[in-house]
């Protein structure tokens, strides 16, 4: 059930930014618990958070890449400009095309599981978060001004902030005109 109607994008930005500010978290976590733990494969709170930035990596690669289901939220849903939107964002980048590894060493209980050394266990959870952040910065580029538009008028705040690592991506919610491009960046955090 892919949609073009405004309101219906317009409300799921509030779980697109659940996402990117998810991944984010869990970026931000995982550093943090490495920095702090001698031994971190043996870290259940560690395992947690890698967990949590896996699911929501798979999520936003399928958002930006792979429609899997009608039902599933996709970027194209969102442009003004599809070819354009796609020229821009690229193909998926290796590393950011997480669903395969997510599904067999995280979210499915697999034999291959079993047979994974702990180098290839590792994840390099900045290079993808910080992947994700970049191309989540093209797509803003890209977003349709209804949904915008439509988003301030649906009783949402009047100033939604997507928290993409260390940039905050703020949407003025005013009926004038403008677009996702418009969007003013500002740094959260570093890193």
């Amino acid at each position: 059930m892919s949609t073009t109607d405004p309101r219906a994008l317009a409300k799921a930005l509030d779980h697109i930014k659940y996402e990117v500010e998810m991944l984010e978290f869990g970026r931000q976590a995982i550093r943090d618990r490495r920095a702090a733990t001698e031994d971190p494969d043996q870290s259940n709170d560690l395992n947690a958070y890698l967990e949590s930035f896996t699911i929501h990596a798979r999520a936003i690669a399928g958002f930006l890449f792979f429609r899997d289901k009608e039902t599933d939220m996709f970027a194209d849903d969102f442009v003004r400009d599809v070819p354009a939107w796609k020229r821009d964002r690229g193909t998926c980048p290796q590393h950011l095309d997480v669903r395969g590894r997510v599904g067999k060493e995280i979210a499915h209980l697999t034999y291959a599981r079993a047979e994974i050394g702990p180098e290839a266990r590792a994840w390099d959870t900045d290079a993808i978060g910080l992947g994700f952040r970049e191309l989540m910065e093209r797509f803003g580029k890209h977003v349709r001004q209804d949904i915008l538009l439509t988003y301030s008028s649906v009783g949402r705040p009047r100033r939604v902030e997507i928290g993409v690592g260390t940039t905050t991506v703020i949407m003025n919610t005013t009926m004038k005109e403008y677009t996702f491009a418009d969007i003013v960046l500002s740094n959260r955090s570093t890193g």
